[in-house]
């Protein structure tokens, strides 16, 4: 039987380890979201930098994967061999993205105080939370809104004490169809003063016709502290957040 003694992974070209079957753009992307610094990383950017690459393709990979902030940060270190166009166009929307997310940090920990402020007890999870877990840096990551766990039977106090910073529910239900939604439904978005569906309430994971179900008052007790904005909030366990992920 044949031996294999190279230990050379496949794909490998050039010391540059890449992946067979998708383009120079996927594998510079790849390696431009690798978080661990390091002169590894560095050689595979350089190494992709001297191929073609399609800079278009590039843009509409960053934006389908929603990466943008992690590959800009990447190519500036590369400018030289980047298009200032493509590069310019990044830093504003990195720029862009940095001051929504700080926003939404902000209106994180105020609507998590108005909450604890109601004896409403709340685990943020996903968003800015996420961001500061993964990479502890809010900016990091590309979010448009808020999730906030809550339990079911809080939920219509949430909404009320919500009011009190202009949050409110698009849609209007009966009692007997709000009845009805929350045995059936996950979730209740609330419109913001900045926006529409700016936050999501969410008393399960998935909607009950999932054959998966989560414990959520395990998720509650189960809750550690992360450092977000100066703030101590709790979120969900590491275990807990790969099972929801």
């Amino acid at each position: 039987m044949p031996q294999v003694t190279s230990a050379q992974p496949v794909g490998a070209v050039g010391g540059t380890s890449k992946l067979l079957g998708v383009g120079n753009e996927f594998n510079l992307l790849l390696a431009c979201c690798t978080v661990q610094a390091g002169p590894g990383r560095s050689e595979r950017i350089r190494s992709l930098l001297r191929g073609p690459i399609d800079w278009a393709e590039l843009s509409r990979l960053t934006e389908y994967h929603a990466v943008m902030p992690l590959v800009y940060r990447s190519l500036c270190g590369f400018a030289e061999d980047v298009p200032k166009l493509t590069l310019e166009r990044l830093r504003q929307a990195y720029q862009r993205n940095a001051q929504k997310n700080l926003w939404l940090t902000c209106e994180l920990i105020r609507i998590l105080d108005c909450l604890k402020s109601h004896g409403i007890a709340a685990i943020p999870y996903k968003g800015p939370v996420l961001a500061e877990t993964v990479y502890k840096d809010v900016v990091s990551r590309q979010f448009s809104d808020l999730d906030i766990l809550i339990r079911a039977a809080d939920l219509a106090c949430a909404r009320s004490a919500l009011r009190e910073l202009d949050y409110a529910s698009a849609i209007h239900l009966s009692e007997a169809e709000e009845r009805a939604y929350l045995a059936s439904g996950y979730e209740w978005t609330l419109d913001g003063p900045a926006g529409r569906n700016l936050l999501e309430m969410q008393w399960r994971i998935l909607p009950q016709f999932y054959s998966v179900d989560f414990d959520m008052d395990g998720f509650f007790h189960r809750a550690c502290i992360a450092e977000l904005g100066g703030r101590r909030v709790r979120t969900l366990s590491p275990e807990d957040l790969l099972l929801v992920l």
